[in-house]
């Protein structure tokens, strides 16, 4: 390649516009947690409330929460999460996971579950968090907010594993 050639980096057809020292800078946005983590830990309750602050700046915000929870079954592992609602939003289940072990008339079964709501309001509101049926085992409840995030597609594809060893990986 001859260095003489002046070659556009716009165009490169294009030689005799004296754009060769033009280029395009592209930038990505970082996403940022501008909603402080939070946790908390419900009791043996069917629906529980906390007060959470999603934060007040940011542009493209989505509230993720995550509920965990183990309960043992007699006679059936039926307690799912109905609902959950933030400043009275109801938010999007991105997925949810389970494991079950033992077996009956007791078997113990764990449940994962994330949540989303995009453009959440900003401040302190309450995260509500319904089941279908009293927990006997209680829950834990995590919450985060973050910015710049694409709000008609602001997750993947949901994906999970499960399983018991003795060296995970």
């Amino acid at each position: 390649s001859d260095p003489s050639q002046a070659l556009d980096r716009t165009d490169p057809v294009a030689s005799a516009d004296a754009t060769t020292a033009q280029s395009y800078i592209l930038s990505f946005a970082t996403i940022n947690t501008v909603g402080a983590a939070a946790s908390s830990n419900a009791g043996n309750v069917s629906s529980y409330t906390f007060s959470y602050n999603s934060g007040t700046t940011g542009v493209n915000r989505a509230l993720f929460v995550g509920i965990s929870y183990r309960h043992a079954c007699f006679g059936g592992c039926d307690k799912t999460v109905g609902s959950v609602t933030y400043g009275g939003q109801a938010l999007t289940q991105v997925g949810v996971v389970s494991y079950e072990t033992g077996s009956v008339p007791v078997t113990r079964h764990a449940r994962v579950y994330i949540y989303r709501l995009v453009n959440p309001p900003t401040g302190a509101n309450n995260l509500v968090v319904n089941w279908s049926s009293s927990l006997e085992q209680g829950a834990v409840i995590g919450a985060v907010t973050y910015d710049n995030v694409n709000q008609s597609t602001p997750t993947g594809t949901f994906a999970s594993a499960t399983g018991t060893s003795t060296t995970p990986s």
